[in-house]
């Protein structure tokens, strides 16, 4: 049922083109990629390395994914959540060789990509920005898995996330400081994990699409004679899915409405004009010699003494950033009832549940 199949995943902070990568990428055939379940690192802690699961701890899952599904729709994918636990727990009486990944994958397989078959797919993609944080952690209990790693210039990234009304912050100097703390997370694992990450730009991505969907398909070991076929079938009735959460419909749009177009380059210089000069210089000072590894070069011409003035004023973002990073590894060892029911608090306080 699963042990054919190798689990990868694709990480990057969020709004740096996960999404789109996920679209494009479900068009080989070869390739079954995930929606945000986020329900494998919620878990990991304390299932890596179990081989029997109780039935309050399957129920316990899928009450994750179902709540974590009303802030991230799976726009793009059908998957019956009951059939699906019955599906697990009738496994888990069944057989021997039970482990977390395994019982990750029987999950995985069962979300259908709209309009794309994917019965045959030798690799199960699971696409989740959060993730970016856990690398290592994810890559310890899962240990064939690849990672692929996807960036975006930060002012653009930082943009994008201004511009999100559903995110938590919209202030440049902590979306910067979460901007570096994400892609430094990746490149400390990268460091000794050489062949088990790539790393592509999202501007390259956008350019020339093609040749880097090539060269990742290279990277998963699958035929990288790829076809690209743009505007498929998996998102032609986003915007009538988006339209079935009205309560939350513009928390969605951001993040979905664009998924049936094509892919274009329009905006990918589009925080030379959307953000003000300072703005701007509050970028370079905080990411600008981070960037530098990954071919970002600064807009503007900043000495130490002028970034060290730019950043003094923006230490209580810097603060709010690390603690909002760190907090997710505290909350990754709190145990699953606590969790579960921090999560069902958050989600009745947002409105998703009564």
């Amino acid at each position: 049922m699963y042990s054919s199949q190798k689990l990868h995943f694709i990480v990057g902070i969020g709004r740096s083109g996960t999404t789109i990568l996920t679209k494009l990428l479900n068009n080989h055939s070869d390739i079954h990629c995930l929606p945000e379940a986020n329900f494998l690192v919620f878990f990991l802690d304390k299932f890596k390395g179990k081989t029997t699961f109780t039935n309050d701890e399957i129920n316990n899952l899928f009450e994750q994914i179902k709540l974590f599904s009303l802030s991230n729709p799976w726009v793009g994918w059908e998957f019956d959540i009951n059939h699906t636990q019955q599906l697990v727990i009738n496994w888990v009486k069944e057989n021997n060789d039970v482990n977390y990944e395994n019982l990750c994958k029987i999950i995985y397989q069962n979300f259908k990509v709209i309009g794309i078959p994917k019965e045959n797919a030798k690799i199960l993609l699971d696409k989740n920005p959060s993730f970016t944080l856990f690398v290592d952690r994810i890559s310890n209990t899962f240990r064939d898995a690849k990672f692929i790693f996807i960036i975006r210039d930060y002012r653009a990234n930082i943009l994008s996330r201004k511009q999100s009304i559903y995110l938590e912050s919209a202030n440049v100097a902590y979306n910067a400081y979460r901007w570096k703390l994400f892609n430094k997370k990746v490149v400390r694992f990268q460091k000794n994990n050489k062949d088990k990450i790539f790393t592509i730009r999202y501007e390259d991505l956008v350019k020339n699409p093609d040749e880097e969907l090539k060269k990742i398909c290279r990277f998963l070991n699958v035929n990288d004679a790829y076809m690209l076929t743009l505007g498929n079938e998996q998102y032609k009735n986003v915007s009538e899915k988006i339209a079935a959460y009205e309560k939350h419909k513009h928390r969605f749009e951001k993040k979905y409405a664009d998924l049936s177009k094509s892919i274009n380059q329009d905006r990918l210089d589009s925080w030379k004009t959307e953000l003000s000069t300072k703005e701007i210089e509050i970028c370079d000072a905080i990411c600008g010699n981070f960037s530098n590894k990954f071919g970002y070069a600064t807009a503007t011409k900043l000495t130490t003494f002028k970034k060290l003035i730019i950043q003094v004023p923006q230490i209580m973002y810097c603060l709010k950033a690390y603690i909002s990073v760190y907090k997710e590894f505290i909350i990754f060892k709190i145990s699953i009832p606590i969790k579960l029911n921090r999560l069902r608090k958050v989600y009745k306080k947002l409105g998703f549940t009564e």
